[in-house]
């Protein structure tokens, strides 16, 4: 396996990834589509809601309670199918953490709701009030701190290198994460070289065991 002269390693985080992004949701009381809704909150908020874990979605449920109709059927949140059946976040996250209703997704359909606390796949041209999100862009990078390794190693040393060290090869999930990699890596190259990162091939996965969803390929 070829040699590459720096490895970015993950520094071990002072906070877990559900405590270091922390998400103020906001009920919307406007109907709009699901496209509507997400240029909405990227205008007004961050994006529309993300649910990474059940404590994410206890906040949903709380505010679904506290602000909305109970008449409301459908909430639209984040959650849209992709081009390759997947379903992804609005926020480019991949869907780790799942809520379905038990027989949802249905299949069909490529948008998602929150309907008594539990996720539907709905038309996404059909009208619903929503839930927003803020957070601090900082905060919203799934790595505290990424730390640059001067040392020649292959994939697998430096994957070696990095749990022994520190926690495990960088992985990136978005293209925010992306791009505060590049200013890393601008900062501290002196030569045009390759870097490692967690990404290895066995239908793409980083060393986490997590699977990609975000690709930013060198066309």
């Amino acid at each position: 396996m070829a040699l590459a002269p720096f490895c970015f390693v993950l520094i071990i985080a002072l906070c877990s990834v559900s405590e270091c992004v922390q998400r103020q949701y906001h009920f919307i009381n406007m109907k709009k589509t699901w496209t509507e809704a997400q240029s909405y909150c990227r205008e007004q908020y961050s994006d529309l809601a993300t649910a990474e874990n059940m404590d994410d979605m206890n906040k949903l449920k709380d505010l679904r309670k506290s602000e909305s109709d109970v008449s409301v059927l459908n909430i639209w949140i984040g959650l849209q199918k992709t081009s390759k059946k997947e379903w992804h976040w609005s926020s480019e996250d991949p869907m780790i953490f799942e809520n379905w209703e038990p027989g949802q997704p249905q299949g069909n359909d490529e948008c998602a709701s929150i309907s008594v606390g539990k996720w539907h796949d709905l038309v996404c041209s059909t009208t619903w009030t929503f839930i927003c999100y803020n957070s601090d862009t900082k905060l919203n990078i799934r790595f505290t701190r990424a730390s640059f390794v001067d040392q020649k190693k292959n994939w697998r040393e430096a994957q070696s290198h990095c749990r022994e060290n520190h926690v495990d090869l960088v992985n990136v999930r978005n293209l925010t994460q992306n791009q505060e990699l590049e200013r890393v890596i601008n900062g501290n190259q002196k030569y045009n070289d390759h870097v490692w990162m967690g990404l290895f091939r066995d239908s793409w996965q980083w060393s986490d065991q997590s699977n990609s969803s975000f690709r930013d390929w060198d066309e």
